[in-house]
């Protein structure tokens, strides 16, 4: 399947309209809609301190969906509370899209935020109000165990609760 048609078929099983900018000659939407976030200024992170005080102010309504992306191995170590679990090599599939609200802010996560950058990009693309949280969970944490052997990384690292597998 192409690029082109994979992307028509997320679009339509995830219930958003595919935008009437395919052109006869077959340019890609995907590219279209890749340049149009790149240029929108929209901000594509959110920081630890932003997170936790969405997700602590009195209004449940406004918390983001959590994903995380992160491998088994890194989720094992530690991972955000209430994070669903849609690994990075699934998360394009129909039915896990389908399981991600349009209208509500998600905040990507992974170990240390370079596998949520792609994911974040991809669901903006396909028209999620996607985030990847800043630096992933070792800017959520100090925790020695989840940071080592990167201790002092990153400078403006939270001490925010993790969830610890056992």
């Amino acid at each position: 399947m192409s690029v082109r048609n994979l992307a028509l078929a997320v679009l339509s099983a995830t219930l958003i309209p595919p935008q009437p900018t395919i052109a006869d000659d077959g340019s890609s939407q995907i590219a279209d809609a890749a340049e149009r976030l790149a240029s929108s200024g929209k901000p594509v992170y959110i920081s630890a301190e932003q997170l936790s005080a969405l997700l602590n102010d009195a209004d449940p309504g406004n918390d983001p969906v959590l994903i995380s992306v992160c491998a088994p191995d890194d989720r094992a170590k530690a991972h955000v509370k209430d994070s669903i679990t849609i690994p990075g090599d699934a998360f394009v599939k129909p039915a896990n899209l389908a399981k991600l609200p349009l209208g509500r802010r998600i905040v990507v996560a992974d170990y240390n935020g370079q596998a949520a950058v792609g994911t974040n990009y991809t669901l903006s693309i396909l028209g999620y109000n996607a985030r990847w949280l800043q630096y992933g969970t070792m800017g959520w944490s100090r925790d020695d165990k989840l940071i080592a052997p990167f201790k002092g990384l990153p400078a403006d690292q939270k001490d925010y609760p993790v969830v610890v597998a056992r």
